[in-house]
């Protein structure tokens, strides 16, 4: 039976290695004995899951490392005896957020969590933004909001000199709850419902005329680039409105503005989708920086998988030395 920190000899050079278990957090929607897969976002949620784990399990493999699925919310699953939990795909995560963040902070205390306990709780909610943009980051322009009025979108249309806004939900993904409004046309009385606390944006053109463009890093190293583009007739990007992507070639300027992000966290994440738009004078615009669980399109990219691995096995030495 092998279990975490079984030493073996690596005939290729020589040196003992150690045969590394990594518990790769999942939920109910992803999960092949998830519940939640079986209907509805779930059967596509699922689908992806399954590609991303069959190519991220295969350089794990490889090396005679150990790859399991283990749902984040499932606390009878001992995480002690992993070497490393790897927030997968969680995509249930915002609409459970205290409690995915009570889970994780407790799995950090267990085992190496990556990415850190410290940078998940602080991406969970998109203020993040703001607090990137006092460093020198350049966001799509911001204002929160704790709650949605007509008053307060009249004085963002002002302040951005645009009619057209969009709100979107501080803690949330997919768009989910997120909503277009066009200030020429709505009315206090018809304003959509939005309890949550807000973000208020101008609507950047250029996700409907270019797409969104996503740059993939591993341990601050560039690895691939996506563009994300929305059906026709809507802007939202996500697959769940029926968005697609395709491989995107960026150019250097455009690789090093995504780079220039990373440079102003506080720490390296081990993993990290930038998600960018271009604005009106051409320069990218930070749209979302995702370091929980993002997509990372390995299918993209035929080397993120090794690449991935490399990381996970390197700083995992690194904690341990």
């Amino acid at each position: 039976v092998v279990k975490a920190g079984d030493f073996f000899f690596n005939c290729h050079v020589s040196v003992p290695f150690i045969i590394m278990r990594v518990a790769y957090l999942c939920c109910s929607l992803t999960h092949p004995a998830g519940k939640g897969r079986q209907s509805g976002k779930g059967l596509m949620y699922g689908e992806f899951h399954d590609t991303i784990v069959s190519l991220l399990r295969a350089p794990f493999a490889e090396s005679g490392d150990i790859l399991d699925e283990v749902m984040w919310d499932d606390e009878a699953v001992p995480l002690q005896d992993y070497d490393v939990a790897l927030v997968g795909t969680c995509w249930d995560y915002h609409d459970r957020v205290d409690e995915f963040l009570q889970r994780m902070a407790a799995v950090s205390r267990q085992t190496l969590l990556f990415n850190s306990f410290d940078t998940i709780l602080w991406n969970s909610n998109k203020k993040y933004l703001v607090d990137l943009e006092a460093k020198g980051v350049a966001i799509v322009p911001t204002r929160l909001v704790d709650h949605v009025t007509f008053s307060e979108l009249k004085a963002a249309s002002k302040y951005f000199e645009t009619t057209k806004l969009v709100c979107k939900r501080q803690v949330g993904a997919s768009a989910v709850g997120q909503h277009l409004i066009q200030m020429t046309t709505q009315d206090a009385s018809s304003l959509p419902a939005m309890p949550a606390p807000m973000l208020i944006q101008p609507f950047v053109s250029a996700i409907q005329t270019e797409g969104e463009i996503s740059f993939v890093f591993v341990q601050g190293q560039f690895s691939h680039s996506l563009l994300k583009v929305a059906a026709k007739g809507d802007y939202r990007v996500q697959g769940d409105y029926d968005g697609h992507e395709v491989p995107y070639e960026p150019t250097e300027p455009e690789v090093q503005s995504a780079t220039a992000v990373l440079a102003h966290l506080d720490s390296l994440p081990l993993y990290a989708r930038i998600d960018m738009v271009r604005s009106p004078s051409g320069s990218l615009w930070l749209m979302e920086l995702e370091l929980i669980e993002p997509h990372l399109y390995p299918e993209l990219c035929s080397e993120f998988p090794q690449r991935l691995h490399r990381a996970v096995v390197t700083s995992c030495e690194a904690t341990h030395r």
